[in-house]
């Protein structure tokens, strides 16, 4: 366990892997948890009503200004220029999911598979829905392998993406806050057993949730938000209150008794502040055994539940992470992308750092002995004989062999360094045309050839019209025939081009 800490630490350090936290996003309030390997990181802000309605966004200024004042809390003013990477929970959105079971497969005809069967339980077109799915288990008596699937508004998810990014945040993932709140249990829960079914009634400022677990996954989840339960009225009447708690649990129970023949073990209670109240209802209309969820980490209020659930999403390894996510095939791209520029540009600084200080170090190593050569030397009863001389020789000519090739190494890097300066350049100006660069080839001495994907011509025309208005590309030397400009085999267009700089260093 100690050694994998370490490791995690030095990956950190050499930034192969980016920090990645838990944020929840509501109507009402903005949510970060991130542990360090020590303690839990947290920082909150409420939102004021109307920036936010049913997760959809209705002040997207307001909306960027609230994100990068929560990404100050985070960071702190002196890394402010670094993104936030973080796995976002919907709190406010309705996540449409559902299981569902396939023979026992395995590989190529099993993704096909379960794409087919994605298409068929998609609760809208393909096109303005994001899906995603992760593998539950196996039914040992059907002999089925279980599927969990899920669903969210594809314009709704951008729309937040996209402020989220320009705001200083990276997406990892996008979940619903069911699956926040499953893992959290599964996890961190007092008393809960994975290997039996339980409910999950959770109640917060959102809405009112009842959750199925099994095997410690979510297999079910039936949410309603405040707005459907109070209807018109500006308040609920405890009556009404309870009634509408009877009523969902009915409703999840008869779903549940209808899919599973094993008994529940029990329904776990999460509310921040009607604990007593939920768990009379519940004792007192249903035989179950009704619980408070408690944590093995002290200390955490079911406020920060979702946003505690997603930041345990964030310490796993993404080679590992196999959980269902919303976001966009782009953004997953652009998040492993930054990634990448992030572990680059710490060792384009590096690189010439080390190098330099190696050279010092053989410099003066070089000096040091060539003086204690000459002290001895100075010295009859020191002077080496024939053998030694040859041996001190020998050994000059390794240490003047080492100089020059670190001398060759340090010249070979530079080149390298200014190529990557117009890589880096040509990745922002993609970045403000919603063009994604897909290779990028240096021909000669500065001719550079270029194939990226767009979404539209629209946004074709304005790469070139950025990359023409850019200094440090020559204007007229931008070629993009038309017959280069071709459709992509899942969306938008592809296309291929070539162009002259002035020079690989960015200006």
């Amino acid at each position: 366990m100690k050694f994998k800490g370490i490791l995690e630490k030095a990956m950190k350090l050499l930034r192969i892997r980016s920090d990645v936290g838990g944020l929840e996003i509501s109507d009402s309030a903005l949510r970060y948890a991130r542990f360090d390997g020590e303690k839990w990181i947290t920082a909150s802000l409420r939102l004021p009503p109307g920036i936010l309605e049913g997760g959809a966004l209705k002040d997207k200024p307001q909306f960027e200004a609230a994100l990068r004042e929560l990404k100050t809390q985070i960071q702190g003013t002196a890394r402010s220029r670094r993104r936030v990477g973080a796995v976002v929970s919907l709190s406010s959105i309705n996540v449409y999911s559902q299981v569902f079971s396939l023979p026992m497969i395995e590989g190529e005809n099993l993704e096909k598979a379960i794409q087919l069967n994605i298409q068929m339980v998609s609760p809208g077109e393909t096109s303005e829905t994001y899906s995603g799915w992760q593998p539950l288990g196996h039914d040992e008596q059907a002999v089925r392998l279980e599927i969990l699937s899920a669903f969210a508004n594809r314009s709704i998810v951008d729309e937040l993406t996209a402020v989220l990014r320009g705001a200083g945040f990276m997406p990892h993932s996008i979940e619903s806050r069911a699956l926040s709140l499953a893992r959290l249990l599964r996890q961190l829960g007092d008393g809960f057993d994975p290997e039996k079914p339980y409910l999950l009634l959770s109640l917060d400022e959102s809405g009112l949730e009842l959750l199925v677990l099994r095997r410690g996954q979510l297999y079910f989840e039936y949410f309603t938000p405040w707005r459907e339960i109070y209807g018109g009225e500006k308040e609920i009447s405890p009556e009404s209150f309870g009634n509408t708690i009877i009523r969902n649990l009915h409703q999840v129970l008869n779903f549940y008794n209808s899919h599973w023949s094993e008994s529940l073990a029990g329904i776990f209670i999460s509310t921040p502040n009607l604990q007593e109240q939920v768990l009379e209802v519940v004792r007192s209309n249903f035989s179950l055994n009704a619980m408070e969820v408690k944590l093995k980490t002290e200390g955490v209020s079911p406020d920060w539940y979702i946003a505690f659930g997603s930041g345990l999403r964030g310490l796993i390894p993404p080679r590992e992470d196999r959980e269902v996510s919303l976001l966009g095939i782009s953004a997953r791209e652009e998040f492993r992308r930054e990634q990448v520029l992030n572990f680059m540009g710490f060792w384009q600084v590096l690189m010439p750092v080390s190098l330099s200080i190696l050279l010092l170090t053989f410099l003066a190593t070089d000096v040091f002995l060539a003086g204690t050569r000459k002290e001895l030397e100075s010295q009859p009863a020191f002077r080496p004989g024939e053998e030694r001389t040859k041996e001190i020789q020998n050994l000059q000519t390794r240490v003047d062999e080492f100089n020059r090739v670190g001398a060759m190494i340090n010249r070979a890097w530079q080149p390298t360094q200014a190529k990557f300066g117009l890589l880096r350049k040509m990745e922002e100006l993609a970045g403000k045309s919603s063009v994604q660069i897909v290779r990028l080839r240096y021909q000669g001495a500065q001719t550079v050839s270029l194939t990226g994907q767009a979404l539209s011509e629209e946004n074709i025309r304005s790469f070139l019209e950025a990359m023409k208005g850019d200094p440090q590309i020559l204007k007229d030397s931008v070629n993009l025939p038309l017959s280069e400009v071709k459709p992509a085999q899942d969306q938008g267009l592809v296309f291929s081009m070539t162009f002259s700089v002035t020079s690989f260093n960015p200006k």
